[in-house]
């Protein structure tokens, strides 16, 4: 049964890089290092509610699973993180068999160097006190070329991260790197299966269906990239809303609302309808006079 867990307020957060994707990761008032469990899971393609239950079910770990309170667009949520050093304890109880098989190598990378990885980004003075051992070189031929695992489609979280972003729903600045990180992975499949093609070209006939599978993913990763790429271009493109208009834009909402006896949320879709954006996440900045105004007129101040 889960206790009740009252969240931290971490003092910094950033995305960090682990094992080529990126977590988002956050530094406790105490000193400790968390990282967001859901993310690890996402990447490792685990439940994430189950393996919840199983941290909590883990009396050496358990305590080291926490809730963070963060900001977004104003609006205060909460997460779950784990800190730093249970991080290999949890993953070494996911069984290989439990994680897709190009997910893997992944589970164990961040087994090894999680820990080092988040330290060092966040006190680089600092030594790396769990490295991993130098990988001994193959002693024997090399082995037979491994097919690359196929392109993973967007997850629906991903898909459902993307809609919130063009919404503005989620701070610009902090999560147009992870969408830069997943154009970059995304990328390097690419690569690997197009190497591949030019790799085994006499064994074609024999793989046949299995590329042409192939390559219909890389084309459905390649309309996705755009995608991406297109979204990426437009917000970096436009000037949105800084976050004091934003808190300020929020609160004079409220007081439209209270005072015309409507929701916040009918004042919002009038406020868009009246600039010509579909959300108030796509204000730009340099309407910010204008938009003062419009409340100035709906308040009479």
């Amino acid at each position: 049964m889960e206790t009740t867990r009252t969240a931290i307020t971490p003092v910094k957060q950033a995305l960090v890089e682990i094992a080529g994707h990126a977590v988002l990761a956050f530094l406790l008032p105490d000193g400790r290092i968390a990282a967001a469990f859901r993310m690890i899971c996402n990447i490792l393609g685990v439940n994430h509610r189950g393996q919840i239950r199983s941290v909590q079910a883990d009396s050496t770990i358990s305590d080291l699973l926490l809730l963070v309170k963060i900001d977004i667009m104003g609006t205060p949520q909460e997460m779950n993180v784990i800190i730093a050093e249970a991080i290999p304890m949890w993953l070494a109880n996911i069984h290989e068999s439990k994680v897709a098989p190009e997910a893997r190598e992944t589970l164990m990378e961040f087994q090894r160097v999680a820990v080092d990885a988040l330290r060092a980004f966040f006190f680089p003075e600092t030594k790396a006190q769990h490295s991993a051992p130098p990988k001994e070189e193959p002693k024997h031929s090399a082995p037979p070329k491994q097919e690359p695992a196929a392109p993973p489609p967007l997850e629906e979280d991903e898909m459902a991260y993307m809609d919130n972003l063009a919404a503005g729903h989620i701070g610009q600045e902090l999560h147009l790197r992870a969408l830069v990180a997943f154009q970059k992975r995304t990328e390097a499949q690419m690569i690997r299966v197009q190497q591949y093609f030019e790799e085994d070209a006499a064994g074609l006939n024999r793989h046949e269906e299995r590329l042409n599978a192939l390559a219909a993913q890389v084309k459905q990763q390649g309309e996705q990239m755009s995608t991406l790429s297109a979204l990426v271009n437009r917000l970096m493109a436009s000037d949105l809303l800084t976050a004091d208009h934003q808190g300020e834009m929020r609160a004079r909402i409220q007081a439209v609302a209270h005072q015309a006896g409507q929701s916040a949320s009918a004042i919002e879709h009038e406020l868009a309808a009246a600039f010509g954006v579909e959300t108030i996440g796509q204000l730009p900045e340099a309407r910010w006079g204008e938009i003062a105004a419009w409340f100035h007129q709906r308040l009479g101040w």
